[in-house]
């Protein structure tokens, strides 16, 4: 996987993975964080695209515009925050779903994600929880549960998102010490 649509240095990180997929070295390619316009850009310049792309989807950041593009191309998204780092554990709409249900708030935020196609992998160290978070096909959301769900995606939450992508994209780079706007940041990307 291509961790960070790096400003100048992501296509050619691709490029070599691409070379060792038509080498058989490997068999895919995936990305992560990528938004619209970072996959745009990739697929101008290379000709296979990734397989799966690991971005934020909960309940809190659900970018539905976004999520439909990618599964339009075939490229599957996989959650990554699925759990939200424990932020939703407590959140009342959240726990009313999950007493409606018999099941956890862990156990919605999952479901969740399985119902809209998106694979979910959640991160635990404690064995009742990696056995808890597993239990989510035994049940379904109903139409109001999801509704209620995707309502907690606000604008604040998207602009944290856009601001963090902003930061990580050059985080670990010569370009971090830039100025965002002089460092091919792309200071406009799909927020929806």
């Amino acid at each position: 996987m291509v961790h960070w649509p790096v400003p100048g240095k992501h296509i050619a990180a691709y490029g070599v993975l691409d070379a060792m997929k038509a080498e058989e070295k490997i068999r895919s390619i995936g990305v992560s964080n990528y938004t619209i316009e970072d996959y745009e850009e990739l697929m101008s310049a290379c000709t296979s695209p990734p397989v799966v792309n690991q971005i934020e989807i909960n309940p809190f950041l659900f970018r539905s515009q976004t999520i439909s593009y990618f599964q339009s191309k075939g490229v599957i998204l996989q959650a990554y925050r699925a759990l939200r780092n424990g932020e939703a554990f407590s959140h009342p709409t959240i726990l009313a779903i999950a007493a409606k249900h018999d099941k956890t708030t862990a156990q919605v935020m999952g479901r969740f994600c399985v119902q809209n196609g998106i694979i979910y992998i959640p991160k635990s160290v404690r064995m009742e929880r990696m056995v808890e978070n597993r239990e989510v096909f035994d049940f379904a959301l109903d139409e109001q549960d999801m509704a209620e769900l995707m309502g907690l995606t606000t604008e604040e939450n998207k602009l944290v998102f856009r601001d963090l992508y902003r930061k990580c994209v050059v985080r670990d780079t010569p370009l971090a010490v830039l100025d965002p706007t002089n460092s091919g940041v792309k200071m406009k990307v799909t927020l929806e």
